[in-house]
């Protein structure tokens, strides 16, 4: 972990906290390497180096494997995702070499233990071999259905927890104010306050399109820039004409006097109409007594004035303000769209993990068995795993979010890496430690995972609950369904 993480903050030139979090749990796969080292050198009945050199190839075959799916995630489009894969593979990689060529000088000696049955799990009848795979098929084609329903979520509020006095207070607000959380911000900027003024009156028109203006927190109405005062004054001049102005006052005398008004009742009535009306600046808001809503909705920096407003945030807001970006006047920040965009990036990556992990891995399993068949074999419960994930999630209603993406690739590393031990055992004479291993190993992980299945906080939860259903489902298809096959296989053949 250290040298991994050196590596990677001088890489980034920096490491957020995710990577260093998720990161030291993912390198958890380089304590498999020393297990299946510590069960075979308990077991071996030959010198050390024999055993290590006997078990070099599937152990630097599964550490390849685990680097290459870690190594897809480089090409994905967020950053702390290729941060990440940088870290798990180059860690993976050193605790590889550190088991091979420091953790034997430790567990060279020691008393052997005593050598399992050469039997597979489930016993090796044809009869029990059929139900076996019978059950073990029926049970994947169930979880084909549900696993079709998968969706991916980029709301990261979903995934965050929510103590129950701030969901309280959140409660007392949204029933003041209003559902704040689902407002989107657009943000109205000029070098100076009048042509940010004059921007946030652009902006303002073309939220009216689609909002009424009680659905609109805007400063536009009532703080408009100098040259749409001016216009507004000419206007109410051109409005309330000589000719207007002396019909009403003869028309309000004779009602007046019907109804006991004095003559000059009205008067300071016609003198607010023809005085000139103060010009509206934020001064003259302050002395009035919104000093407080200015402070939040206006802001004056030394090369910028930046004014803010509140607007329901709906699917086609984007629309209605397409010039809005960094390099504009305008800029719209939408959580409905930022939400939708990285739901649509969390999508593509997990088909482009999952093809590119497992060509990757595919490829390095031909190189490594030099036999298709034992290669697939070594596949199936990659394959088991992620359509156990997958139809878990689906039959639960749980969906993909940032975090628990790394769930696939961790699947694809950890099942691969039985499937080849298992298939060194079964093809290449290796010893029944390996079974004790592999069950060992995949224990351990369950027990790291699936205990955060009893988080509060919703992320770490998804992650406990993916990586308990693909192991889940990964693990019986090594130490049962793999023999299983094999025998039939192999009495196919005979």
């Amino acid at each position: 972990m250290g040298p991994a993480l050196a590596l990677t903050g001088w890489v980034g030139g920096s490491l957020s906290a995710i990577t260093v979090g998720f990161g030291a749990v993912l390198l958890g796969v380089g304590v498999d390497y020393g297990l299946h080292l510590y069960f075979a050198l308990r077991a071996a009945d030959q010198s050390a180096a024999k055993t290590v050199a006997r078990l070099a190839g599937p152990l630097l075959g599964a550490g390849l494997t685990t680097v290459g799916a870690f190594a897809v995630q480089l090409f994905s489009s967020l950053p702390g995702q290729r941060q990440l894969a940088l870290f798990a593979g180059v860690g993976v990689l050193l605790a590889l070499l550190l088991a091979l060529l420091v953790l034997p000088h430790f567990l060279g000696s020691g008393s052997p233990m005593p050598a399992p049955p050469v039997a597979a799990p489930v016993a090796s009848g044809r009869v029990r071999d059929r139900r076996l795979l019978f059950a073990w098929v029926l049970g994947l084609g169930l979880l084909a259905g549900p696993a079709g329903r998968i969706d991916c979520v980029g709301d990261l509020r979903e995934v965050n927890l929510v103590p129950a006095d701030l969901r309280r207070a959140e409660a007392e607000l949204r029933e003041v104010w209003g559902d704040l959380r689902g407002r989107a911000l657009a943000f109205a900027r000029g070098l100076d306050l009048e042509a940010a003024l004059t921007a946030n009156e652009r902006l303002y028109e073309r939220l009216r399109r689609e909002f009424s203006a009680a659905e609109i927190v805007s400063l536009a109405p009532v703080l408009p820039g100098l040259e749409a005062q001016r216009e507004n004054r000419r206007r109410w001049r051109t409005f309330w004409s000589p000719e207007r102005l002396a019909g009403l006052h003869r028309e309000l005398a004779r009602l007046g006097a019907e109804f006991g008004f004095a003559a000059d009742a009205f008067q300071p009535f016609f003198t607010a109409l023809t005085q000139a009306p103060p010009p509206l600046t934020r001064e003259f808001w302050a002395r009035a007594g919104f000093s407080d809503l200015l402070e939040v909705l206006l802001a004056e920096g030394p090369d910028q004035v930046t004014l803010l407003s509140l607007v329901p945030d709906r699917p086609g807001l984007p629309a209605l303000i397409p010039e809005a970006g960094p390099a504009s006047a305008l800029y719209l920040v939408s959580p409905q769209a930022f939400s939708a965009e990285v739901s649509a990036v969390i999508a593509a990556d997990l088909k482009r993990f999952i093809g590119l992990a497992l060509l990757s891995v595919g490829l390095i399993l031909l190189l490594l068995l030099r036999h298709l068949g034992q290669a697939l074999l070594a596949l199936l419960p990659v394959l088991a795993g992620l359509l156990t994930m997958f139809g878990g999630m689906g039959a639960l209603g749980l969906s993909f979010n940032l975090f628990n993406l790394v769930a696939v690739i961790l699947l694809i590393g950890l099942g691969v890496d039985y499937g080849i031990f298992m298939v060194y055992r079964l093809y290449h004479g290796r010893r029944a430690s390996t079974e004790r291993a592999v069950l060992v190993s995949g224990l351990t992980t369950l027990a790291g995972f699936g205990v955060l299945v009893l988080a509060r906080h919703p992320a770490l939860h998804s992650i406990g609950l993916t990586v308990l259903l693909g192991v889940g489902g990964a693990l019986p298809t090594v130490l049962w369904v793999l023999p299983a096959l094999q025998r039939r296989l192999a009495a196919a053949r005979s």
